[in-house]
């Protein structure tokens, strides 16, 4: 009996705009700045008691963050974070050349080491 052939779609490079999910751009945001704070948190070799006193947050919401459930957290909020474990934070506004009037705007981080 052969086997059923899957087909294969390839990816967005935003898995949750590939899940269909609303606000996908916010959602890969946040994931991108936790997976910054999860690097440095590493990089230090903090344990997340340590890392958790720096960022005003409790060892178990440090502990769900990092297990990628960041319900209930803003931007604005993990990015603080982000500044409270070593990273600047430079935000970009800008307008691109072109783009229907209709169109709305993209959001997304750019992680750069010095």
């Amino acid at each position: 009996m052969p086997e059923e052939e899957i087909p294969i779609k390839p990816g967005s490079g935003n898995v949750f705009a590939d899940l269909e999910l609303r606000d996908a751009e916010r959602l890969q945001v946040k994931a991108d700045i936790l997976v910054a704070i999860s690097r440095e948190i590493r990089r230090r070799k903090l344990t997340q008691k340590q890392a958790a006193k720096k960022m005003d947050i409790t060892q178990s919401d440090l502990s769900r963050l990092l297990r990628g459930d960041f319900r209930g957290y803003t931007v604005d909020r993990l990015t603080r974070m982000l500044t409270k474990v070593g990273y600047d934070v430079t935000v970009v506004i800008r307008r691109p050349a072109r783009r229907r009037k209709e169109q709305a705007g993209k959001m997304s981080v750019d992680l750069r080491s010095s």
